[in-house]
């Protein structure tokens, strides 16, 4: 038996549609032996050929055999190759997204460290602004009680602006901290 196609454009064809194909079990022959995949293939056309050698008469079909195992191991050894190239060149996008996943982790981190220590300055401006209120009372009470105390009343007065001035450079620091975390945030979502 010869065939009338050209080795190289049935090759060429080969190429072209092989990744189309699915594979499937199917059973042939008297022997049933699976043709699911190509190792298991080519391990049984090994042991048809060696049953076909036994048998004297048949020498056409032990050639036959033996060049289509050379082309299925050839074939085999195509798709290797192309299962090769396929797996290193998406492998890459695997790389990234690691390296995307890392730095949106990383992001997390600083986002709830920094909200933490917003929550804790909040938790002493309000304390301060207890004290004060608590101060501005005394002072008031005492003053009203001591009216001459006109130094006393100096110093307090003086402790309050000062406690004031404190208080703004706070809330100024919590505004910078709360748009830092927004800008996290908003960074982390995009």
């Amino acid at each position: 038996l010869h065939s009338s196609v050209d080795p190289a454009k049935w090759r060429e064809e080969v190429e072209r549609v092989t990744p189309k194909l699915k594979e499937k079990n199917n059973y042939r022959g008297s022997s049933s032996v699976c043709f699911g995949t190509w190792p298991l293939r080519v391990a049984s056309l090994h042991s048809m050929m060696k049953e076909l050698s036994k048998q004297e008469g048949l020498p056409a079909a032990t050639q036959l055999g033996s060049a289509l195992v050379a082309r299925i191991e050839d074939d085999l050894i195509t798709l290797k190759k192309r299962e090769e190239i396929y797996n290193s060149s998406l492998d890459y996008l695997g790389t990234e997204y690691r390296e995307k996943r890392q730095i949106l982790d990383d992001s997390h981190r600083k986002f709830h460290v920094l909200q933490e220590a917003v929550m804790e300055r909040s938790h002493i401006m309000s304390e301060l602004t207890e004290a004060i209120a608590r101060i501005k009372q005394d002072i008031q009470e005492t003053g009203s009680q001591h009216e001459g105390g006109g130094a006393v009343i100096h110093r307090v007065k003086e402790s309050i602006s000062s406690i004031k001035e404190e208080l703004k450079m706070m809330e100024t620091r919590i505004a910078v901290n709360r748009n830092r975390i927004l800008k996290m945030h908003l960074k982390a979502k995009h």
